[in-house]
């Protein structure tokens, strides 16, 4: 009895190893499917059937994601009920990002070219090139717009290692509100 303790607390630690150091290699071992070039982020909860997720290509998942392929509330009716269950695939198409502490619900589908914002809690399908934010999550523009916008005030530091990065950002950000602008731009709001 103790060995067989002992080899399942041993599993668990390796496949909680292998879920921090692979964790491409962790999701396509318990059966998620994934594309190329994709990106995962720490604590994703893959769900009680992780092999219904779809990733296509160069999707990025961040940390704490949660994906639910089944509806457990009909646990009311199980007595009158006791075989029924809601239980449906999650697809994430190419190009997509997925913010932090997000959770997809049972059948959804998530457009390519599509980011969705951190804390949501996505309950239905999301078009093709849409930011889509918000409990539930809902359309707020097109990803396109959404990039346009964001991108000229965007700070070109990927690549940067971590003393470059933390001197450029202490640098830049010296003695100056969130958004960078120096005390007495004419630009900062009082």
């Amino acid at each position: 009895m103790i060995f067989g303790k002992v080899g399942e607390l041993a599993g668990m630690l390796a496949a909680a190893l292998k879920r921090s150091t692979d964790p491409i290699g962790y999701a396509r071992g318990i059966g998620v499917r994934m594309g190329d070039r994709c990106e995962l982020g720490g604590n994703i909860n893959w769900g009680s059937e992780p092999y219904l997720v779809s990733l296509g290509d160069h999707v990025r998942i961040t940390n704490n994601v949660s994906f639910l392929t089944h509806d457990g509330s009909l646990w009311l009716c199980r007595d009158e009920h006791p075989r029924a269950t809601v239980i449906r695939p999650i697809v994430i198409e190419d190009n997509c990002f997925i913010g932090i502490n997000t959770i997809i619900l049972p059948g959804v589908r998530i457009g390519r070219d599509s980011i969705i914002g951190a804390g949501s809690i996505v309950t239905r399908s999301i078009p093709m090139g849409s930011v889509a934010a918000g409990s539930p999550a809902r359309v707020l523009g097109t990803s396109a717009a959404y990039i346009a916008k964001t991108l000229p005030g965007a700070l070109q530091t990927k690549g940067m290692n971590e003393t470059e990065l933390r001197e450029y950002l202490t640098e830049k950000f010296a003695r100056s509100d969130s958004t960078g602008r120096k005390s007495g731009d004419p630009l900062r709001r009082e």
